[in-house]
């Protein structure tokens, strides 16, 4: 109960301030939406405790694309040599806006070591939306970076949003997580940190190129 009433006042907060960000195509998120989505939170199970991290069956290599802030284009060579936290959201998934500000707080903690946040929004509409919600939730710590081609899922079907991945300095898939995550948990930290201490993050242990 404690975690979805962090999840239920956050999305009141967002939608006190996301008036203008669309949950679809045609319906804003709205407060009277933002209080609906939270009593279901409240009583539906969390997806942030349902899922748990699931390992590639084989060697991937992760694939980024994306346009910053001001309009350049960029991959996973803008983040050459460091291992990646790659979540992929969008404005109009209510359980990302959920997500985003914890992210955003995980993303300035010392305690992550050499990983690198990386929030990657699918808007088919570009930065403009990204650059809303930012601003309107106060994110300061990610980078807003957009795929609107959705190039980074090339080849991969659409996965339920939001999704996160954990790819080494090598561009190496090496788990994924679906469903939103509680990134200020104690245990949700304390599982990533695991996660990282037992996984090839520098791509030198690894036999194989990804």
């Amino acid at each position: 109960m404690d975690r979805s009433w962090t999840g239920c006042k956050s999305m009141i907060g967002l939608g006190r301030t996301l008036g203008t960000v669309n949950v679809s195509d045609s319906k804003p998120l709205s407060l009277g939406w933002a209080i609906a989505f939270c009593l279901a939170l409240l009583t539906a199970p969390s997806a942030a405790t349902e899922r748990e991290w699931e390992y590639p069956s084989k060697t991937m290599k992760a694939e980024l694309h994306f346009v910053d802030a001001e309009g350049h284009r960029g991959g996973l060579e803008r983040f050459s040599g460091s291992p990646l936290l790659i979540n992929f959201w969008a404005s109009w998934c209510a359980p990302c806006l959920i997500e985003l500000p914890a992210l955003d707080r995980l993303a300035q903690d010392p305690a992550r070591g050499p990983l690198h946040v990386v929030a990657l929004s699918l808007d088919q509409k570009g930065i403009a939306p990204v650059l809303d919600v930012f601003r309107r939730a106060k994110i300061h710590h990610l980078q807003p970076l957009v795929d609107s081609g959705h190039e980074s899922l090339a080849g991969t079907t659409l996965p339920a949003l939001p999704f996160t991945m954990l790819v080494s300095a090598q561009g190496c898939v090496l788990a994924m997580r679906r469903g939103r995550v509680d990134w200020d948990s104690l245990a949700e930290r304390k599982a990533l940190r695991a996660l990282m201490s037992a996984s090839d993050l520098d791509g030198e242990r690894s036999e194989e190129p990804c």
